[in-house]
C-alpha cells in the first residue's frame, strides 16, 4: 500500500500531455506515428516513437477518468515493484539457504521502504516506470533460474517485446541477458577454478537470444536492435536538463539518492567481504552470486552515476542483495534481544513503519520533509501547467503560428487539438536538433535580439512564455511595440502581435499599466473517480491550490514594470503573515529597488535595497538570498571589494550558482581596472566561473569560459572545456580557431 499511495500524485510532467497527444493521434488515425505530426518547424522528419503502447494506454485511462487518473498506473507498477522486489530478495536469501522466515521478511521489507524512498523523486507518471519494472523483472528472472531453472525464463521474450514498445531504456535489457549470459558462459569456461559441476545454461542462452531478437516486434522491426546506439547518442548530446546531469556536476551531489547509492554500495562490498565463506573467497562468491550478477552491480553503478534520473535502476539492482546483508548484519543483534523473541512483535514493528510511512506521504509529510514539489492525490498541478491562459487563447479563438517552450506547448498540443502545432516541444532530440535546441535557449535567455530573425521565418502570431523561464525574451517582448501583453499568471504570459486582427483582444486585455493585469491560479477540474481514490486512500484528504502569493511582484519585477513591483513588495512585506513570506517579500523589494536603480542611477535607491536585504537577513540569516542581493547593490555602485566580502559570507554559509558567479563577475571587474594584480583577478574569475560550471554545465557557459581562457592564452581550460562539446561545428569561429591555435584536437 506504501507503493500505492506513492503513485497518487499530481500530474506536473509537461511531456505527459504530448505523449496523451500522440496516444490520442494514433487513436483516430487507427495508425502507428512514423514522422513528426506535432510541430511546423519539423513537420515531416522521421520520428521514432519507441513508447507507443505506453501512449495509447495513457490514453485510454485518461478516457475514464480525466488526464491525472493515468497515475493509477504509476501505483499499479509500484506495487508490482514491491511483489517482485520481495521475491528477488527472497531469492537471494535462498542462494544462501536461509530460511529464517520472520528475519528474511523484516529485512526485506526494509529493503523495499529504502528502495521506495531511492525511487520517489522519479515515481512520475512517465514511461520510465516501465523500464523501473522490467529491470527489476529480468533481475529477478535471471537469478531464479541461477536458483531453479526452468522453462519460466522464457518470460523475458514477452517481457523485452513489451518493454521495446513501452519506453526507450529497453536497451537495459539488452546490457542486463548479454551480462548475464556473458557471466554464465563465463563460469561454464572456469567451472574447474571454481570448483562447481556448472552445466551450459542452454535455456537461459535461448531464451536471452530470443528476447533479444524480440525487440524487432515493434512497428520499426528490426531497427530497433540498434536503435538504443542512437538513443545513447541523443543522451550525450542533451545537456539541456538537469535530471540528466552527472556526478561531475554539484547538482548531483545536491540530491539525498547520491549518497544513498553510496551507502548501498557500501553494504553490498562490506557484505560481499565479511558474510562470504574466507575460504576461497572469490570462488564463492562467483558461485553464490554468478560472474553475471556481480558485473551488474557494477555497471548499474556506474549507470548511476552518469545521469541522476538514472540511479533507480541501481537500487533496484542491487537492493534486493542489500536486503540479504542488511538481514545478516542485524541478525545477531535481533536475536539476542528478547524482544524479537516472538514473530509477531517483529512484523508489528515492520507494519508500524509501513503505516507510519503511507501516513506521511498522504499527508504531504514526507514530501515536504525532502523537499519535493510533489504533493498526495490525483490532480493536475495548477502552478505547472498553463491551463487558464490556454482557456483564454481558445476562448478568443486565437489562430497561426504560436512561438512558445517547451514548458508550455505540451499542454497546448493537447488542449489546443487537433489544429495546433508547436514551435518546439519535450520530445526533444528526438525530432529537434541539438543545434536547434541551443539557439532556441540562447535566444530566450541569452540574446532576445535574435527573436525577430526567427520571427521573420516563421511570422508568428503570438507568443506564450512559461514564467519557468525565457527571462530576456519576457522582458523583449513586453518592452517591443509589435508585441502586447493580453494575459499573465505564474505560469505563463501570453503576448498578441501588436496588428489590426487582435485589436478588439488589445483594447480589451492588454496591459495599461494596472497592477490587477496578473491574474490569479484556479483550481483544476478533476474527475469523480480520481476524487473517489483519493478520498478512499486517505479518508482525510482535502485539496489545497498551492499558488505563489509573490508571483505578481517576480513578474512585474521580470518584465521592468519596477515600480509597480515595489509598491506590490511593500504591501507583501506590511501583510505577510510568515517569516518565509516576509523574507522573500523583502528580497523582492530589495531586488526592484537595485533594478529600478539601474534606470534612475539614484543612489538613494541603493540604499533602500540594500536596507530591505538587511531586513529581510534579521528575518533569517541562514539564508542566502538577501546576501547576494546585498552584492548586488555594493557592486551597482562600484563596490566591487565590499561585495566580494559579502559574497564570502554567502559562499561559507551555502555556496550557490548565484554566489559563485557574482563572485565571478566581481573578478571580471576588477581585472579590467589597472592593477599589479590583474592575473590573480583572472585566475579568481576561473576558479569561480569553473565552480559554477559544476553546477550547471550549460554549453552557454562553457562558451563563455573558453572565450575568456582564450584571450589571455590559457591553452589548458581552451582544451579542458573544448572537450565538453560533442559537436565542435556548434562552436563560434573564433573558438574554433582558438582551439586550432591552442592544437586541441
Amino acid at each position: 500500500m506504501v507503493g500505492v499511495v506513492l503513485g497518487i500524485k499530481g500530474l506536473n510532467q509537461a511531456d505527459v500531455w504530448w505523449m496523451l497527444r500522440t496516444g490520442d493521434w494514433m487513436v483516430q488515425n487507427q495508425s502507428f506515428v512514423y514522422k513528426d505530426v506535432f510541430s511546423y518547424t519539423f513537420s515531416g522528419v522521421e520520428w521514432i516513437s519507441v513508447k507507443w503502447l505506453y501512449e495509447v494506454i495513457i490514453y485510454g485511462l485518461q478516457s475514464i477518468g480525466g488526464p491525472s487518473f493515468i497515475y493509477i498506473l504509476q501505483s499499479i507498477v509500484n506495487a508490482l515493484i514491491a511483489i517482485y522486489f520481495l521475491k528477488t530478495a527472497k531469492v537471494f536469501h535462498r542462494l544462501h539457504q536461509k530460511e529464517d522466515a520472520i528475519y528474511n521478511g523484516i529485512a526485506s521489507i526494509l529493503g523495499l521502504f529504502i528502495l521506495y524512498v531511492l525511487m520517489e523523486f522519479r515515481m512520475i507518471g512517465r514511461p520510465e516506470m516501465t523500464s523501473h519494472l522490467m529491470t527489476l523483472l529480468f533481475v529477478y528472472k535471471y537469478m531464479q533460474y541461477r536458483v531453479m531453472p526452468s522453462n519460466s525464463i522464457y518470460w523475458l521474450v514477452l517481457l523485452q517485446t513489451l518493454w521495446a514498445n513501452m519506453h526507450e531504456a529497453y536497451g537495459v535489457g539488452i546490457v542486463i541477458t548479454a551480462t548475464m549470459l556473458i557471466g554464465m558462459l563465463a563460469e561454464k569456461v572456469l567451472s574447474k577454478w571454481l570448483r562447481s559441476d556448472i552445466k551450459v545454461p542452454n535455456k537461459a542462452i535461448y531464451a536471452g537470444l530470443l528476447s533479444i531478437a524480440a525487440v524487432s516486434i515493434n512497428p520499426r522491426g528490426p531497427r530497433m536492435i540498434t536503435h538504443p546506439f542512437e538513443i545513447f547518442s541523443q543522451v550525450g548530446e542533451n545537456k539541456f536538463t538537469t535530471e540528466l546531469w552527472s556526478y561531475k556536476t554539484t547538482y548531483y551531489w545536491e540530491q539525498k539518492e547520491a549518497y544513498m547509492i553510496v551507502g548501498i554500495l557500501a553494504i553490498l562490498l562490506l557484505g560481499i567481504i565479511f558474510m562470504n565463506p574466507r575460504k576461497r573467497f572469490l570462488q564463492s562468491t562467483i558461485n553464490t552470486y554468478g560472474f553475471g550478477y556481480l558485473a551488474l552491480i557494477g555497471l548499474f553503478f556506474y549507470l548511476a552515476l552518469t545521469a541522476h534520473r538514472n540511479i533507480p535502476f541501481f537500487g533496484l539492482v542491487a537492493l534486493p542483495l542489500a536486503s540479504y546483508y542488511i538481514y545478516s548484519f542485524g541478525v545477531s543483534l535481533v536475536k539476542k534481544s528478547s524482544l524479537f523473541k516472538k514473530q509477531q512483535l517483529g512484523y508489528a514493528l515492520v507494519a508500524m513503519v509501513g503505516i507510519g510511512f503511507y501516513t506521511a506521504v498522504a499527508t504531504n509529510n514526507y514530501y515536504k520533509a525532502v523537499d519535493s514539489k510533489n504533493r498526495y492525490g490525483l490532480h493536475i498541478v495548477e502552478y505547472g501547467t498553463p491551463i487558464k491562459v490556454v482557456d483564454f487563447i481558445k476562448e478568443q479563438n486565437l489562430q497561426g503560428y504560436c512561438f512558445s517552450d517547451f514548458y508550455v506547448s505540451s499542454y497546448q498540443l493537447w488542449e489546443q487539438r487537433p489544429n495546433f502545432k508547436a514551435f518546439i516541444d519535450f520530445r526533444d532530440l528526438d525530432i529537434y536538433p541539438a543545434k536547434f535546441f541551443k539557439e532556441f535557449i540562447y535566444t530566450c535567455n541569452k540574446n532576445p535580439t535574435l527573436f525577430p530573425k526567427i520571427d521573420e521565418q516563421y511570422s508568428f502570431d503570438y507568443a506564450l512564455l512559461s514564467m519557468s523561464m525565457n527571462n530576456a525574451l519576457h522582458k523583449y517582448l513586453f518592452d517591443s511595440e509589435d508585441w502586447i501583453p493580453v494575459y499573465a499568471d505564474e505560469v505563463a504570459t501570453l503576448y498578441v502581435r501588436n496588428k489590426e486582427e487582435y485589436k478588439q483582444v488589445i483594447a480589451e486585455y492588454g496591459y495599461k499599466g494596472n497592477t490587477d493585469f496578473f491574474s490569479s491560479l484556479s483550481r483544476a477540474e478533476n474527475s469523480a473517480i480520481s476524487k473517489a481514490i483519493n478520498n478512499i486512500l486517505w479518508p482525510f484528504y482535502q485539496y489545497e491550490l498551492e499558488e505563489d502569493p509573490l508571483a505578481n511582484i517576480k513578474f512585474f519585477s521580470l518584465v521592468g514594470e519596477n515600480q509597480k513591483a515595489i509598491e506590490l513588495a511593500i504591501e507583501a512585506v506590511n501583510s505577510s503573515k510568515t517569516t518565509d513570506l516576509k523574507y522573500e517579500a523583502n528580497q523582492l523589494l530589495g531586488l526592484s529597488y537595485l533594478k529600478l536603480y539601474n534606470e534612475e542611477q539614484n543612489k538613494e535607491l541603493i540604499t533602500k535595497a540594500i536596507a530591505a536585504f538587511d531586513a529581510g537577513l534579521a528575518l533569517d540569516k541562514s539564508r542566502t538570498e538577501c546576501i547576494t542581493g546585498k552584492a548586488q547593490a555594493e557592486m551597482a555602485i562600484g563596490g566591487f571589494s565590499n561585495a566580494l566580502i559579502t559574497l564570502k559570507k554567502a559562499e561559507k554559509l551555502n555556496p550557490t550558482i548565484d554566489v559563485y558567479d557574482l563572485t565571478a563577475n566581481c573578478y571580471m571587474a576588477l581585472m579590467q581596472a589597472p592593477s599589479n594584480n590583474a592575473m590573480v583577478y583572472v585566475n579568481k574569475w576561473f576558479e569561480y566561473k569553473e565552480k559554477a560550471y559544476q553546477f550547471e554545465p550549460s554549453q552557454f557557459r562553457a562558451d563563455e569560459i573558453m572565450q575568456v581562457a582564450c584571450q589571455v592564452n590559457n591553452c589548458d581550460i581552451v582544451a579542458k572545456y573544448y572537450k565538453t562539446f560533442s559537436d565542435k561545428t556548434q562552436l563560434p569561429m573564433i573558438l574554433q580557431d582558438c582551439a586550432r591555435r591552442c592544437r586541441v584536437d
